[in-house]
């Protein structure tokens, strides 16, 4: 008679939760997760068989607009994020 002893490996679970900004995604195991996907499970499988659940939660950080209206004198420039504007370039 032949025993056998089996022994089952807990499935691993995964939560991935990340904070995006606007237009980003995550990509995981192929699929794309993005502002109109921000959510899924999916199920991975290792060379030795063990199975492991990774879910992927999704947020985004509003996107904020602005702009200053601001008076230099003709012939000045102001630099903002490396941009220089001007009479040239308002």
């Amino acid at each position: 008679m032949v025993h056998v002893s089996l022994t089952f490996l807990p499935v691993q679970e995964t939560d991935i939760s990340l904070e995006l900004c606007a237009g980003e995604s995550y990509g995981l195991n192929g699929v794309i997760y993005d502002a109109n996907n921000p959510e899924g499970t999916q199920v991975l499988q290792s060379v030795n068989g063990c199975d492991s659940l990774v879910t992927v939660h999704l947020s985004f950080r509003p996107v904020i607009n602005g702009g200053w209206d601001i008076d230099i004198c003709q012939g000045d420039s102001i630099v903002i994020n490396g941009h220089a504007y001007n009479e040239a370039n308002p």
